[in-house]
């Protein structure tokens, strides 16, 4: 049985704003995160997040999405709807900079990043973002689930070194990126889902 909603999770997190391949004006949003404290423990997590139809209109949307937790993964499948599969994570961290590669079952290289803050931290939280940014839609098994996660933590720059991307998350390199900031010491708030069928 999955650990039910809510979750509080605690960590890192390194956001890279892309494009959409095939829609070059449309951003997207790849994530790599390292939950500290969470209540299935710690783990990391490589996500993709754009626009996307989903339940008969465009809302934010998550897929891929890959960590190294079997027990992420049912919490993540079950309380609100994502397509989390396993994958193995190799991350050295150095003072500021991090290297993280990331590989599939079959030893594929999925990302292999890294990049290092650089400036003055600013604190954030999900109250200076506009509500249409903030709820994640997803559709799985014949229902559809609707979160609002809040966050709150200090953001700061990053100077990417390596940023290469394979399936199945799309093909990107470091010359894609349009904007790179690290999020730290961020609090995380995932409340249950509204679920109805689709």
């Amino acid at each position: 049985m999955s650990q039910p909603a809510p979750w509080h999770l605690r960590g890192t997190a390194a956001l890279f704003v892309v494009p959409v391949p095939g829609h070059r004006l449309a951003s997207s949003m790849i994530m790599l995160v390292r939950y500290r404290e969470s209540p299935v423990g710690p783990y990391d997590e490589l996500l993709w997040c754009r626009k996307r139809r989903v339940a008969g209109g465009k809302a934010w949307s998550v897929d891929p999405i890959v960590v190294d937790s079997a027990d992420s993964v049912a919490g993540g499948r079950d309380n609100w709807g994502f397509p989390k599969d396993l994958a193995r994570f190799s991350v050295a961290e150095s003072g500021s900079r991090i290297s993280a590669t990331v590989f599939g079952d079959d030893g594929r290289v999925f990302a292999d990043i890294a990049y290092q803050a650089r400036g003055l931290e600013v604190p954030v939280g999900s109250r200076l973002v506009p509500p249409g940014f903030t709820e994640l839609v997803q559709e799985r098994a014949g229902r559809v689930f609707r979160t609002r996660p809040k966050v709150k933590g200090r953001l700061r720059r990053l100077r990417v070194d390596r940023f290469d991307l394979a399936a199945p998350f799309p093909k990107l390199i470091k010359t894609d990126l349009r904007t790179a900031v690290g999020l730290s010491d961020f609090e995380l708030d995932f409340p249950p889902a509204e679920v109805t069928s689709s």
